[in-house]
This record gives C-alpha cells, sequence and structure tokens, in this order.
C-alpha cells in the first residue's frame, strides 16, 4: 500500500514560513527557494536582475547553494539567514541570489568546484562569493553564525577599496583558466582534436587501464567495512565497475579483488546504518568508517542507482538478500516518493523531522524496539559509538544496524518473517508517533529517468516491490514493467517537446541538462530492452540522442558539456570525473554504444573510440571516472554480444527467451518481425549464428567470454 499521507506532505511545512514579508523568491516553484521566501535576507533568484544589479550598484555578489533535504542547509537558515543583523550586512554590502542545486546544477558544478579548489574540500550549502561578472574570489561550505557575520564584514570592508577590486578583478581571468582546466577532457590542450593528442588503445592498453583502476581502488579499500573513504559514500559508479569486472570476465588476476570489493561493500552497507531497515531505502551517506552513523535524507538519484547495483550484484552471486534489498529499495520509493497523481517521483526526503531535529525519525531509544533489540544491537542507553556522538541529538539514542552474530537470522534463532513482521509494526509506530521528515516535491527529469531504468531492470527478477506479488513468476502482471512505462509516458508527457525534442530539466521549467537527455535516452531503452519491444521507443532515444549531440557535443575536445552554450553562466564544465550521481558523460557513451548496435550505426562507435582516444586526463587516471570504464571495456575489450530474436515479440517463445536474457548479464538488442516462427541469432565480433531452438542458442552464448556468470 502506498502512503496516504504522501501526496499531501511535500507542502505541508510550508505555511510555517508563511509570514508578512517576502522578498523575490516566494515566486520561485522550487519548496527550496520558497522556504527563503520570507527570510529578511533580500534574495534574488539566479538571473540577470542580480547580476545587473550587482554591476550597477559595484557590489560583489554572495551566492548560497543548497537542497531541501540537507541538514546543514537548514542549520545556516536558521542560525544566519533568518538572523535580522546578519541580513542587514548582507543587504546593504552585497547581491544576494540563493540557488537550489537540484534546479541549477550547472551553477552548482562550477561553484562546489571552485570551493573544492579553493578549500580542499565542499558541501552544502556551498557559499561563494563573486565579482559582478560571477567569477569567484571566495568560497567555503557551512558558516557558524558569528563567523559567516565577522566574514562579512571584512569582505564588505575590503571591498571599499578600489585596489582590492582591481586586484581581485586582474586575477579573475587567471582563476577562470584554472577552474576551466578542471573540466578539458585533454589535460594538455584546450583544443584536442588534433592528431598528436590521440593515443591508440589497443587491448594491451585497454588491460592496463583497467588494472591499473583496480589497483588504485585497492589501494584504499577497506578490507574489514568495505568502501573507501571517510565519510563513506556507497558510489555505485565505482561498485558498477568492480561487478563489472566479473560481468565482462577480462583475463586478469585482479578479477577476484575487483568482484569482493564491491561484494564486500554491499554487504556490509545493507547491514549497517546507513540503510534504514524500518522504513527501507539508503540515506545519503555514513559519516563514519563502518556505515552507522548516517546523513539522514533520502535521494531519489541515490535509490534508482542502488537498486541497479544491488540486482548485478545478485546475479552474480545469487545472494537473495541483495534481491530483497534491491525490492525494499524500489518499496520505500513507492511508499514515500511517488505521486500517484502525476505518475512521478519527488526528489527526496528530509534529513530532519522539521522542525525537530536531525535524524529524529530514524533514531529511537530502547523502548520504543523491545522485539528486535537483541538482532539490532539496540542497547539501553543508545548503541552509537562515544566518538562518533558528537552530536547532542543521538546521546541514548539507538540506530538500526545488525549485530554480527546475528547476521545469519535462520542460523541464530531468528526467523526472516519474524524479522519483517516486527519491522513493519515498527514502521507503524515510527508514521503514527513520529514526525514524518518533509518530502521535496521538486520532480527532476533525470532522476525520474535514472528510476524508470532502475524499475525496467528489476522487472526482468521482480514482478512487484511487494514481496506477496513476487511468489510466481508465472504472474501475468508485472507491476515493476507497468511503472516503468506509465512513468516514462509521463516524463515524455512534461518533459519531452515533440517537436523539438528538446527536454526539460525541473518540472515547470525549460532547458535541460546533459543529464536529463542522456537519462531519458537511457530510460527509453531500457523499456524497449527490459518491458516493451515497441521499436518507438528505439526511434524516440535516437531523435533526443542526436539533439543531445547538437547542444552538448564539442568536436574540438571530442567531448559532452553539461549544458547548451549561451547559458548565463562563467563557463562551460564536463564531467570528466565521476561525482555523488550518475555520470552523464558515461550514460552518454553508453547511449553512443547501445544506438550504434540497435541501429547498425558504427559512426556512434566511432565517435566513443575517439572520446577515449582523445581523453589523456582518462587514460592517466582513469579511477577518476570510473564509470566510464563500463562503455570503455565493451569497446576495447570485446564487443557485446548482440542477439536478435526472428519474432513477433508477442509470441510465448520469444518471451521466454527474452525472459532469459533479461535475468542474466546479457545485453539483448532486437526484435526482428519479419519471421513468423522463432529464430534467434546470436552475434559477436561481426559473426553471427543462427539457430532454431532456445536451447542450442543458449549453449553459445555461454561460449562467449563477456557473457559468462560464474555464478
Amino acid at each position: 500500500m502506498i502512503s496516504s499521507y504522501l501526496i499531501k506532505k511535500p507542502h505541508s511545512f510550508q505555511n510555517y514560513f508563511l509570514k508578512s514579508f517576502s522578498n523575490r523568491l516566494s515566486k520561485e516553484s522550487s519548496l527550496y527557494l520558497q522556504k527563503h521566501a520570507n527570510d529578511p535576507v533580500d534574495w534574488f533568484p539566479f538571473g540577470k536582475e542580480a547580476i545587473e544589479k550587482s554591476k550597477k550598484l559595484n557590489l560583489p555578489i554572495f551566492i548560497s547553494i543548497g537542497f531541501n533535504s540537507c541538514h546543514f542547509c537548514h542549520k545556516m537558515h536558521n542560525e544566519s539567514f533568518q538572523n535580522k543583523a546578519i541580513a542587514s550586512i548582507l543587504n546593504k554590502h552585497f547581491i544576494n541570489i540563493k540557488v537550489d542545486r537540484e534546479e541549477r546544477p550547472d551553477l552548482d558544478s562550477i561553484y562546489i568546484h571552485f570551493v573544492s579548489m579553493f578549500t580542499g574540500n565542499a558541501g552544502w550549502p556551498l557559499s561563494v562569493f563573486t565579482l559582478p561578472n560571477l567569477t569567484p574570489f571566495f568560497g567555503a561550505s557551512y558558516f557558524p553564525p558569528l563567523q559567516f557575520q565577522n566574514l562579512l564584514s571584512q569582505i564588505s570592508e575590503k571591498w571599499k577599496d578600489l585596489s582590492t577590486q582591481k586586484m581581485l578583478e586582474k586575477n579573475s581571468q587567471q582563476l577562470q583558466t584554472e577552474l576551466k582546466r578542471v573540466f578539458i577532457n585533454n589535460s594538455d590542450k584546450q583544443k584536442s582534436n588534433d592528431q598528436t593528442s590521440k593515443i591508440q588503445i589497443d587491448k594491451k592498453r585497454a588491460y592496463q587501464i583497467l588494472n591499473k583502476t583496480i589497483e588504485q581502488f585497492l589501494s584504499i579499500f577497506d578490507e574489514d567495512n568495505g568502501g573507501f573513504s571517510t565519510p563513506k559514500f556507497l558510489l555505485p559508479s565505482v561498485l558498477d565497475f568492480l561487478i563489472g569486472s566479473q560481468i565482462m570476465n577480462p583475463l586478469s588476476h585482479l578479477d577476484s579483488k575487483a568482484i569482493e570489493m564491491a561484494i564486500t561493500t554491499l554487504d556490509k552497507a545493507c547491514e549497517r546504518g546507513i540503510y534504514d531497515h524500518v522504513g527501507d531505502g539508503f540515506f545519503r551517506y555514513s559519516t563514519d568508517e563502518f556505515w552507522i552513523l548516517p546523513h539522514f535524507e533520502k535521494m531519489l538519484c541515490d535509490q534508482g542507482l542502488l537498486v541497479k547495483t544491488y540486482l548485478d550484484a545478485y546475479k552474480i552471486t545469487q545472494k537473495i538478500k541483495f534481491k530483497e534489498v534491491a525490492r525494499k529499495t524500489i518499496s520505500f520509493v513507492f511508499n514515500y516518493l511517488y505521486n500517484k497523481e502525476k505518475k512521478m517521483f519527488y526528489s527526496s526526503i528530509d534529513a530532519d523531522s522539521f522542525p525537530s531535529e536531525k535524524g529524529s525519525n530514524s533514531t529511537g531509544k530502547e523502548k520504543d524496539m523491545q522485539e528486535l533489540c537483541e538482532f539490532f544491537t539496540i542497547k539501553e542507553n543508545g548503541n552509537i559509538p562515544r566518538d562518533l556522538n558528537s552530536n547532542s541529538n543521538f546521546v541514548s539514542k539507538n540506530i538500526f544496524y545488525i549485530n554480527k552474530e546475528k547476521e545469519h537470522p535462520i542460523n541464530s534463532g531468528f526467523h526472516p518473517e519474524m524479522i519483517s513482521k516486527s519491522l513493519k509494526k515498527l514502521e507503524n509506530f515510527r508514521i503514527k508517533n513520529r514526525k514524518i521528515p518533509e518530502i521535496n516535491s521538486n520532480i527532476i527529469c533525470s532522476w525520474n529517468c535514472s528510476m524508470i531504468s532502475a524499475l525496467a531492470q528489476a522487472s526482468s527478477l521482480l514482478h512487484s516491490f511487494d514481496d506477496s506479488k513476487n511468489i510466481s513468476e508465472k504472474e501475468s502482471t508485472n507491476e515493476l514493467a507497468i511503472y516503468a512505462q506509465k512513468t516514462l509516458e509521463s516524463v515524455i508527457d512534461n518533459f519531452v517537446d515533440l517537436s523539438t525534442f528538446e527536454v526539460s530539466h525541473f518540472l515547470g521549467k525549460k532547458k535541460g541538462f546533459l543529464t536529463d537527455y542522456a537519462e531519458l535516452v537511457r530510460a527509453l531503452l531500457d523499456v524497449y530492452e527490459y518491458c516493451n519491444q515497441d521499436f518507438k521507443y528505439v526511434e524516440l532515444a535516437n531523435n533526443i540522442f542526436a539533439k543531445y549531440n547538437e547542444l552538448f557535443w564539442d568536436s574540438e575536445q571530442n567531448n559532452y558539456w553539461n549544458f547548451a552554450k549561451g547559458e548565463e553562466v562563467i563557463m562551460q564544465t564536463s564531467n570528466i570525473f565521476d561525482g555523488g550521481e550518475a555520470n552523464p558523460l558515461t550514460i552518454s557513451i553508453d547511449n553512443m554504444i547501445r544506438l550504434s548496435y540497435l541501429l547498425n550505426n558504427n559512426d556512434y562507435l566511432k565517435k566513443a573510440k575517439l572520446f577515449f582516444e582523445f581523453s589523456k586526463r582518462f587514460q592517466e587516471n582513469p579511477s577518476i571516472a570510473s564509470s566510464l570504464l563500463k562503455p570503455f571495456r565493451e569497446l576495447y575489450f570485446s564487443s557485446p554480444t548482440q542477439i536478435t530474436i526472428l519474432s513477433n515479440p508477442k509470441s510465448e517463445k520469444a518471451k521466454k527467451y527474452h525472459s532469459y536474457l533479461t535475468k542474466e548479464t546479457i545485453p539483448f538488442s532486437n526484435f526482428d518481425e519479419s519471421n513468423k516462427k522463432v529464430y534467434y541469432m546470436v552475434c559477436q565480433n561481426e559473426t553471427c549464428y543462427g539457430f532454431k531452438e532456445f536451447d542450442e542458442s543458449t549453449k553459445m552464448i555461454d561460449i562467449f567470454p563477456t557473457n559468462k556468470n560464474n555464478k
């Protein structure tokens, strides 16, 4: 059942902020910006009005970037932006711009890289000071109120000195040059299509790059707890690459190490506090090396990626708990983030149970949870280790993570059904007795498309997010496939102009980014491959792909930019390195490869290879964008196996064969309806074999090394 409060919740706390005064943000569609509409700060949304006023009055610009589910964004809002003394300084000496990073990932990308260069690390809220031309000169993340007030006074005082202004203006061009270098595909040249910049890649070179990446991750891997750093993000892009080492089966002694890193990480994470054992789904990241104490926001983009990662891990290990984690994560998304009316998903659920404290909905005291105390390490005085418990909110609180001695419920006297029923009771208790964290009502094209892909891929292994409906695979209705198709149709209706094939990013806003186009093309191809073999999805994908090549591809750089030229920003950015979300550059290269085989278009393959051959930065340090190694491996290690079913996709034999393909780690390619009988065509490296019988064709698939499951 989808909880009834969910459709009403996104704006349930909005009236809390409505007072007599409102600034320019009151007319914005972003819930995060609306929350700042009643601040005493004279906020502008990003745009010409703010920039022109800054130039006219010769005032520096203060840009604050955050998002609605961010704990420290709320904290700085309450401490500083609702502080009249601080607001007075901001209003008198600065032009103030508030940005929702979910709405403007282009701005966020530029300024977070600046702050990272400037301070060595960066996060949200992002606080950046710029010249009237938007070039940054100072920045950091969260500021306590007194420190922030002193900083504002210092900057405003120094700005009065004309020599300081001239110095900053003189340095701005050099600073922009340094920032631009971060986003250049080739680390040596601004124009990388010069043949002298090209580095030919053969199989030997490809193996060196793959093995180098595995070795780099081995050097920083936490063997006891999994993961690679502290604070710990799950990094699906890294895990997908490591799992892919098993799926693609390259002949390297490092293969077993790669898969071991991935499985250990996924094992530990779903047992510890970063996974919500009561309400399901994954929190954003862990503040400690043990995956115990997370930051409590849950993001749609994370859930979609992790569903796919856990299902890929299930395919090669057959660990039922990986499949269950994927199912429960989908269940969380539908229970908390699904808008039944719009048939699309909201972006996130807050870290705070507003207006209470961080994590209060996801932690508890022992008396709340007696039945599960032993299994989940619940203690009378709290189970969060003292060295992690610097926040007074967590004193005497418990967070759910599995007792190491009880990791196998049946062996330890606990039955999974008992655990499941008890957790359901506790979830109902939480809903009735705790303040539900606020749901961010932003609907984002790219994140919805990522979830569509997750549902499509999951539909090959699950029929529903309701476990009671997954008992028999003979069910005539596959709910996940239906949801994937319906959500895709809603995205097309709301975000795509079918006359121009232009895509929007934010519901109610124009101009999509590379991530929106790339994720939508992938979603179309995934729905075609896993759910509905109607070639209209491939045709639309190809049209949108052509449009975003026109908008974002730079033939001089042999690279994709994140947004189209002409935007009112100081520079273009590119995802030559991975971040916390899916890399649109990787998805774009992968889309090229998939479309090339579906449409028999070798030009797409040539273009994909050009990117890698001109990308000196990637070749020198491949771990900066490990997600790119999936399409890289398909291009240079071995051609993907192509499957063509020469039959009507609705025939029973064709359905059986297609079901087999989608359950394995084998890319499915196409149906050809020219034959009335069922035949199977298995191709690799431009060599094809035709079969009349199902079993014969699957034996040939097993021969190809790139498709061995090695379960």
